[in-house]
């Protein structure tokens, strides 16, 4: 396919309504054997895609002509019909989905490839009140390289509009943050790591919770009100005003 008829394919024809659209674009006005000759698509064929290309509104009939003679819809049209359905679609997929039932505890383990970055933007985009994460993280050794998923994760709230609030053992080496903290304005407190040393972290937002297993780079949310007004109360306790 040249770039003209994946670009067609991309708006929703196949690669022989493309090559016919395109065929009678280039010819202006033309018949059913016009097109077949310059697209080369058989002639039984050309019939039945030109007449579900003009069900769907892509070519017009041209009137009072002695034999059938087609011409291309404007594409200018077709495209933004297009956009502003998909645009509706959007729209109702955002509206409606949301309102399906689901049961009160969502529990989704990201595992693998990816399983980071996937599991740290979870949900994330749904969140459009109380843009305000709070998280328990995990010491940092100062020979361990830093993967580029949490720099990005950061950088990608801070794009959303989300605050932060963190919690780290007092022995963690969090020199790779400190400028990330300062540009996005996230907050970062201490404890001593005698009392608090979690080899996991945990990020809380809205009704979901993150645990993140570093050792074996998983990431498990659960969605449930009540377990994270529970991480919540417990942060609240630990951070000093």
């Amino acid at each position: 396919m040249n770039k003209l008829t994946q670009s067609l394919v991309a708006l929703g024809l196949n690669e022989k309504e493309a090559s016919i659209y395109i065929a009678l674009y280039k010819l202006g006005e033309a018949t059913s054997y016009q097109i077949a000759k310059e697209s080369g698509v058989k002639r039984p064929t050309v019939y039945v895609i030109m007449e579900e290309l003009r069900k769907r509104g892509l070519v017009l009939v041209v009137p009072h002509a002695k034999k059938q003679v087609f011409v291309a819809k404007d594409p200018h049209e077709f495209i933004q019909e297009f956009q502003s359905k998909s645009n509706e679609n959007m729209r109702n997929l955002l509206t409606l989905l949301p309102k399906l039932s689901h049961p009160d505890t969502d529990t989704i383990v990201f595992k693998g490839k990816g399983a980071l970055a996937q599991g740290l933007s979870y949900g994330l985009r749904s969140i459009e009140k109380d843009k305000e994460i709070v998280a328990f993280y995990a010491a940092v050794s100062k020979d361990l390289k830093v993967g580029s998923e949490y720099p990005e994760h950061f950088r990608d709230l801070y794009k959303l509009g989300f605050t932060m609030k963190l919690l780290t053992p007092s022995n963690s080496y969090d020199a790779p943050f400190i400028e990330d903290d300062k540009k996005y304005g996230f907050k970062r407190q201490k404890i001593s790591h005698q009392l608090f040393s979690p080899r996991i972290s945990i990020e809380i937002c809205g009704d979901l919770t993150k645990t993140i297993i570093h050792k074996k780079r998983e990431v498990i949310v659960v969605r449930d009100k009540t377990v994270a007004d529970f991480y919540r109360q417990i942060f609240s306790m630990l951070w000093k005003n």
